[in-house]
């Protein structure tokens, strides 16, 4: 049995830690890149379908993790203008103005609706314009910068009269009111009440319709025209409208009707049933109103000690209030500290990708460098290696000539050394020779002439012989002559071989 409820003790608590980490997963800003990541896995490159599931996702996250509407609105942003999807740029800057409203960050909700309305403007769209005119408004009334408000309410109006919408024009003559209300301008408010009335009654069962003849009853209590202030509270209250809160101001001013009226238990009644709701749907100031309105009615009545126990609950009531008060001031700083936290991270993450790019664009710029100073050393070696290679070989080339011009310098020395034995071997050369050639001349003219002068006679007695001895006669001494001149020839051939020249 112990064990059955330790296990059932496990499982509880596993399935509670599973919701808890769930839910904190769910508005966990550190989660956003897997969302969006897992969407545009989804989706692929159809942008569209991206944004629009990324919008509808934010919107969920609108009340609880404004942080992640944030991140997820800006990243919806960025993808409408890279796809130039301007309507969703336009919707997305809207709602991101919302949850900077929401978070407390006025001046950055400002500022996001009126890039909104720039958009809306740019496609013409009377719709997306009449809904940030109004959320301006709404900005505005929050801060108490009334006569803005009250601008941009009538700037809505204009748009929605424009549209034919009129259900939402009916909806702005009421915030008119309502704005004029908080700063009792009852004459102001009255006006802009009844414009509303004449539209929103052709709208019996909306909210706003309800709303507006609670809010009439109760500025007729203020007017001290209770039966208009009754006869708008009875017609609030005749609606078939399920608004409990609507139904409680109703109550409540027929309750301020009938005392002022000093008809105090009909007073009494519809403060009952107002407080009732009112306790019902924790409306706190409702109920510290009507707490006082009950001492007021059991003080006129007499009922001491009921008019103490309902001053005492309005006191303890105005407790709460401020308490409640203090927790949504405690819970709207903590969400600005979220918030500045986040963006103290996204200040830090981008300083530090600036920080980084600076690095890198530093390494980059000193790579750069490098190589060119790399480039420059290396052309500068090579222009170095190719003038000590061409003073090299100038230098081979003058040292050659060098030798050359040495060896010549040896060589004139040498023969000018040599040159008188040259000159004196040659003169004695030339008389050589000299004396060869008048030899040869000598043999020519003389010893030469003679033989070839017989042998040119006996050819011409040879040609007048008549008998065959005769010619034979002529024929040896011819023979004789021929071998005398081939000893003349030969003997001058050795005298030449003798002393060349």
């Amino acid at each position: 049995m112990r064990f059955k409820i330790v296990i059932f003790i496990i499982i509880c608590t596993a399935l509670y830690l599973r919701h808890t980490l769930f839910a904190q997963n769910k508005s966990n800003p550190a989660n956003v890149k897997e969302l969006i990541a897992e969407v545009s896995k989804k989706y692929g490159s159809n942008d569209s379908l991206k944004i629009k599931s990324l919008f509808n996702i934010a919107i969920d996250y609108l009340g609880t993790a404004p942080d992640s509407t944030i991140k997820i609105l800006k990243f919806c942003i960025e993808l409408a203008k890279k796809s130039k999807h301007k309507v969703y740029e336009a919707k997305a800057e809207n709602f991101l103005g919302v949850a900077f409203k929401n978070i407390g960050y006025e001046d950055s909700a400002a500022s996001h609706y009126f890039r909104s309305l720039e958009l809306f403007q740019e496609l013409k769209n009377l719709e997306g314009l009449g809904i940030v005119y109004t959320n301006l408004a709404n900005l505005y009334g929050i801060q108490e910068g009334f006569e803005k408000a009250v601008y941009f309410y009538q700037k809505a109006a204009e748009i929605f009269k424009q549209n034919h919408n009129y259900s939402a024009l009916g909806t702005v003559y009421l915030n008119i009111g309502n704005t004029y209300f908080r700063r009792k301008k009852w004459d102001s408010c009255e006006s802009y009440y009844i414009q509303a009335e004449k539209l929103l009654s052709q709208y019996p069962k909306h909210n706003n319709t309800q709303l507006l003849f609670a809010n009439l009853a109760h500025l007729y209590v203020e007017l001290k025209d209770y039966q208009n202030a009754k006869k708008y509270a009875q017609k609030a209250l005749s609606l078939e409208i399920e608004y409990p809160k609507n139904s409680a101001s109703a109550y409540q001013a027929l309750a301020y009707a009938y005392f002022n009226e000093n008809n105090l238990e009909q007073a009494k009644e519809f403060a009952l049933k107002s407080l009732s709701i009112s306790q019902k749907y924790r409306e706190i100031e409702r109920q510290v109103e009507l707490y006082t309105l009950l001492t007021d009615i059991y003080t006129k009545q007499q009922h001491y000690l009921n008019a103490i126990a309902e001053s005492k609950n309005a006191i303890k009531m105005k407790d709460s209030l401020f308490k409640v008060a203090l927790s949504k001031q405690q819970q709207s700083i903590a969400k600005r500290l979220e918030h500045l936290n986040y963006t103290m991270k996204l200040t830090e993450a981008t300083q530090k990708q600036a920080s980084q790019r600076k690095v890198i664009q530093f390494q980059r710029i000193i790579l750069v460098l490098s190589l060119l100073s790399l480039c420059i050393t290396v052309l500068f070696l090579s222009i170095i290696h190719k003038r000590n290679r061409l003073l090299k070989q100038a230098n081979y080339e003058i040292e050659l000539k060098k030798r050359v011009l040495e060896k010549q310098k040896e060589t004139i020395e040498e023969l000018n050394t040599n040159l008188e034995q040259l000159v004196r071997d040659r003169t004695e050369k030339l008389e050589q020779r000299n004396q060869q050639l008048s030899q040869y001349a000598h043999y020519n003219a003389h010893v030469l002439r003679a033989p070839i002068a017989r042998v040119l006679g006996l050819f011409e007695i040879y040609q007048h012989c008549h008998t065959l001895a005769e010619k034979e006669e002529v024929f040896k001494h011819l023979h004789q002559t021929m071998q005398e001149l081939d000893s003349i020839i030969k003997e001058m051939q050795s005298k030449l071989e003798d002393k060349p020249i």
